[in-house]
């Protein structure tokens, strides 16, 4: 018996012990815990918080169509009949070109014509008429929460993308991101630690996140920086400050979900940047209260970083005015004011950004079309190089030094003879010209031109513009290369 009494003390004290080593394991009671910095893990701000780390999947949507999701590189696509091997984000560029060309060559866009790269061909559509996309699977793809899945037909994948919000997008937080490292606190219902983490990246916060239970309680180690779209910062220091500060960026900017590939998003201060690398050439102006915005074409635009915008008819500075970009309904607006330059007097919605080129529209159908040169450079103007340009089989419009007309007419060079035509075609004047030592001479004019008979100075040139002058009067002859034959 006695034997029997000391085996049940020996049971019980050790079971005492591993209860006390078990409890002294145990962080602390924690009483002074402000609740204040501790959340719940199903809280509305821990919901908004997984929102923000989750996965982006919009870029790649001109493929799968889902921004819940992405498809891992490298992957092989066929484009209108192309197949296209990707590796990176910059090679979906090039499907946008194909698409792009495609679409001008039906005529639903009138803009320049953009080549694709690479002698792709276009034209094939689907059986909907929409530009045809076909993806070589299997395909990896990862979706909001970085769950990998392998897809093996388009089905799986119209699965995935359904689990997407209506119109392909989602519902992640991209108009802010959090600046890591961030350190993590976890407790239990009694404000007991029972872990602590630093993450580095948006992937280990969410799965993070996806590890706690309806019990766990968190806290972050205030304060935590938001890094927000418009390149600005905030700091928060509460977790009512941090939820107020996401509700608040939830809709500031935007998130560019849908799969509309002609919808490019980018943003202010990539427009800033861009625009002050080179000068821009106008390529297409249409203006509704412009009768001769054509006649601005093949104008430069240079932007300078301190907001000053000039404007140059390819022979020398014309106007000067001020430039700048703004945000308004999620939409970048380029805003231009010259004070000699009417036509391009305006607030245009930046809605294509390219490979060296930008395309806005206004009101009324107002459209300007700008190329990147970067090359551009004075013209050396020889008697060659004049002659040549003056015969190239395009006619010439006469304008003042400001691009007004002063007559409403079209000259053709194309012989030494020389021959004037009225807005009706009608011929109203004709001479003879010379060039010689960079000095245009008009002879034998009897009509219209007759004001103008006698010796120009050819002061600068370029392939579509010839500056002249005479003492104080400048006159600007304007290549016009469509000019319908005479009647």
């Amino acid at each position: 018996m006695h034997k029997l009494l000391n085996a049940v003390l020996k049971i019980f004290l050790s079971a005492m012990a591993m209860v006390t080593f078990a409890c002294q394991s145990e962080e602390p009671f924690e009483t002074d815990i402000d609740a204040e910095l501790t959340l719940a893990a199903e809280s509305s701000v821990m919901e908004m918080m997984r929102r923000t780390t989750s996965k982006d999947g919009s870029y790649d949507n001109i493929v799968d169509g889902a921004s819940c999701l992405s498809i891992q590189f490298p992957y092989a696509v066929t484009v209108n009949g192309v197949e296209i091997y990707l590796e990176t984000i910059e090679d979906l560029a090039r499907i946008e070109k194909i698409l792009d060309t495609a679409e001008q060559s039906d005529g639903t866009d009138d803009g320049n014509e953009w080549e694709a790269e690479d002698g792709d061909e276009v034209g094939q559509h689907d059986e909907k008429g929409q530009p045809a996309i076909e993806i070589a699977y299997p395909i990896l793809v990862t979706t909001a929460d970085y769950t990998d899945i392998e897809i093996h037909d388009a089905a799986e994948l119209d699965h995935q993308a359904r689990m997407c919000a209506e119109g392909g997008g989602d519902t992640d937080i991209e108009c802010a991101d959090l600046r890591y490292p961030i350190d993590l606190f976890t407790y239990n219902p009694s404000f007991q630690q029972t872990g602590n983490l630093s993450v580095a990246d948006d992937k280990e916060f969410r799965r993070f996140l996806a590890g706690l239970t309806d019990d766990d309680l968190i806290s972050m180690d205030f304060p935590v920086v938001l890094e927000l779209s418009d390149g600005s910062e905030l700091s928060v220091n509460t977790n009512s400050e941090m939820g107020e500060a996401l509700k608040r960026v939830l809709d500031s900017c935007d998130e560019d979900d849908d799969t509309d590939h002609n919808d490019d998003d980018f943003t202010k201060a990539s427009l800033d940047s861009l625009l002050v690398t080179c000068p821009w050439m106008v390529k297409k102006l249409k203006r509704a209260h412009i009768a001769d915005a054509e006649n601005y074409q093949d104008y430069l635009l240079v932007f300078n970083a301190d907001g000053t915008l000039i404007s140059d008819d390819g022979l020398g500075p014309v106007s000067e005015g001020e430039w700048s970009v703004t945000v308004s309904d999620y939409r970048v607006f380029l805003n231009l004011q010259l004070k000699d330059d009417e036509a391009f007097n305006a607030s245009m919605y930046t809605y294509d950004l390219g490979d060296g080129f930008i395309k806005m529209v206004g009101e009324e159908s107002d459209e300007v079309v700008l190329e990147q040169s970067c090359t551009y450079g004075e013209q050396t103007c020889s008697d060659l190089f004049i002659e040549e340009n003056l015969q190239s089989g395009c006619r010439w419009s006469i304008t003042d030094g400001k691009g007004e007309f002063v007559q409403h007419m079209e000259i053709d060079f194309s012989q030494e003879h020389l021959l004037a035509y009225d807005s009706d075609h009608v011929v109203v004047d004709e001479g003879e010209w010379d060039i010689s030592e960079a000095i245009l001479t008009f002879d034998d004019l009897n009509g219209v031109l007759a004001l103008y008979g006698g010796d120009w100075n050819v002061v600068a040139c370029s392939e579509g513009r010839l500056r002249l002058q005479r003492g104080n009067e400048v006159l600007v002859l304007v290549k016009v290369c469509d000019a319908p034959p005479p009647e």
